[in-house]
Formats: structure tokens, sequence, C-alpha cells
């Protein structure tokens, strides 16, 4: 079971991840909540972990979280459609991320093999200035 303060951390952060807000501050404003009093809260002051607190949260988002979670520990913090929707979307975004990871890995060592390639080339390319140093030695320079 979570903490009051744990569960006010993990909204905010859901919110955050959302872009719905950037700071405690904004936090606080969007839920007509004293600044310094959601700051303490989220110490764990337990005067202001209050079920006025949470309820003020679910009022601001009622879609988004789920009050039961808050006042009696049952449920997901998400109503449940919502919380369903975004864990299909982070699997979507999960997987194409690793597929982005792999492609970038061979994509990598693609690179590698041409640079090597780029370098063979490059010294066998390059001869030694031989008509250089036959000029040199029969001038005594």
């Amino acid at each position: 079971m979570k903490t009051k303060p744990d569960k006010l951390k993990e909204a905010y952060e859901h919110l955050r991840s959302l872009g719905k807000l950037h700071t405690q501050k904004e936090f606080a404003e969007q839920i007509d909540y004293n600044k310094d009093n959601l700051s303490s809260a989220f110490n764990g002051d337990k005067r202001y972990l209050t079920k006025n607190l949470f309820k003020k949260i679910c009022f601001t988002y009622p879609d988004i979280f789920n009050v039961d979670y808050f006042l009696s520990d049952n449920g997901d913090i998400l109503k449940s459609d919502l919380a369903q929707k975004t864990t299909q979307s982070t699997d979507y975004y999960k997987d194409k991320y690793i597929a982005e990871l792999e492609e970038n890995k061979l994509l990598r060592i693609e690179i590698d093999n041409l640079k090597t390639e780029l370098f063979d080339l490059k010294r066998a390319t390059v001869k030694p200035d031989s008509d250089a140093t036959t000029v040199s030695q029969q001038t005594g320079t």
C-alpha cells in the first residue's frame, strides 16, 4: 500500500508526463491549493495530506484520476479506461523505442565498418614519395 506522499508524487509525476504541468507551483495553482502547503504535503507533512487535497486533485482532473484510489486505497490511480489506454500507449512507444535502438546499433556498426574501409583505402593509396627521397640523396640535402 502506497503512502499518501507517494500517491501525491505519483499524481504529480503522471500529470507532468502528460504535459499538464511542469512545477509544483503550477500544480498548486491548478488545484487551487496554497503552494507552501502543497510543498509541505510533498515532504510528508500529514497536516496537508488531507482528503480535501486529494479531492481537489480529482476534481481538477476528473477524467484522469480515480478518487477511490486516493481516499480508500481501492483501484488504480487512473480511471480504468485511461489506465488501459495509457498502458497500451506506453507499450507502443516502448516497442518503438526498442526498435529504434536496434536500428541505431546496426547503423553504428555500419558506420564503423565504413570508417575502417575508408582508412584502409586511404592507407593503400598513399605511396611513399620515393622521387623526393632520391633527389635529396643526390643533392646531399
